[in-house]
């Protein structure tokens, strides 16, 4: 890795200039022990960028270009790891429903002491 930081930041100043995505790329790739799997990944990982990309590009019409296109895919990241607002309210039913439990099972166990 040493070999690599240097060049990176004798061409380019240093990491601070790459995409998080291309970092993270970059040390999986060095730390990969089957090449084979990794590429795998990747070429879905590309597959399903190409995928959102024509998506959005059907649904917003002349805005996708080479200065947001990894913003846009940020984006989808993102809202990937977010929970949605239906998941958010299952989770909320599902505690009041927990909570519900308890207090009935402590009513319950007051009255047979």
């Amino acid at each position: 890795m040493g070999m690599i930081d240097t060049a990176v930041k004798n061409l380019y100043g240093g990491w601070d200039c790459f995409p998080e995505t291309a970092v993270s790329f970059i040390n999986e790739a060095l730390e990969a022990e089957d090449y084979n799997i990794l590429f795998e990944k990747v070429a879905e990982s590309e597959k399903l960028a190409k995928d959102h990309l024509q998506a959005f590009q059907k649904s917003y019409p002349g805005v996708l270009n080479s200065e947001n296109v990894n913003r846009i895919l940020e984006r989808r990241a993102d809202s990937e790891h977010r929970p949605s607002v239906l998941d958010k309210l299952h989770e909320k039913q599902r505690k009041q429903s927990e909570m519900k439990d308890i207090q009935l099972q402590q009513k319950t166990c007051g009255k047979t002491e």
